[in-house]
């Protein structure tokens, strides 16, 4: 076997913990959840095939639907373009060549921190 067989078949195995975890953890309950939308199951019987039927009674019936894509809608459009505005604002802030910045830059971490030291002390 060639070096650069050996190189890659190590790179395969030492992905393969990641992949098998993303396949089992993530790609396997999305593909549930698919499954499942358009069926009808209570948990407690056998699931019975319905097709497109939760997603009809779902646009035409459920009032509370469109309520919440607006609500999700209205956040997604303004409420993380201001979030990551005020983010990039204070990071512009903290990178600037001002007196106490080192202060400014402790007391901004400090929520981060503080947590950590609690929970230590809690379990001492």
């Amino acid at each position: 076997m060639s070096r650069a067989a050996r190189r890659r078949v190590e790179f395969y195995l030492a992905i393969a913990p990641w992949l098998l975890g993303l396949v089992l953890f993530t790609g396997g309950p999305i593909l549930a959840s698919i499954y499942f939308s358009f069926t009808d199951w209570n948990v407690l019987a056998a699931p019975r095939w319905v097709g497109l039927d939760n997603y009809r009674q779902l646009v035409t019936v459920d009032p509370i639907f469109w309520v919440s894509l607006y609500n999700t809608a209205f956040y997604t459009a303004g409420h993380v373009p201001l979030l990551f505005g005020v983010a990039l604002l204070a990071a512009v802030l903290l990178n600037q060549p001002v007196r106490f910045i080192p202060f400014f830059r402790t007391v901004y971490y400090l929520p981060t921190v503080t947590a950590g030291v609690a929970v230590s002390i809690l379990w001492l």
